[in-house]
């Protein structure tokens, strides 16, 4: 099975930036309809004092939005 991995980057910038990513994942974790990815898992970070960044593991879409 392939997966896509999405990165959302120095989320604690600003605030936008959290508010979307958090936005993101409650949306993904509750939907689930054959014409939308499925949200696998979400990549923990080794160190929370150090985490940036943050990525998302999608089922990978075979079509595009043609």
């Amino acid at each position: 099975m392939s997966f896509a991995v999405k990165r959302f980057e120095n989320i604690f910038k600003d605030e936008q930036r959290g508010v979307r990513l958090l936005r993101e994942l409650t949306i993904l974790s509750k939907l689930d309809h054959p014409c939308l990815n499925k949200l696998v898992t979400v990549f923990k970070p080794n160190n929370f004092d150090t985490i940036k960044d943050c990525y998302l593991v999608l089922e990978k879409c075979d079509m595009d939005m043609k």
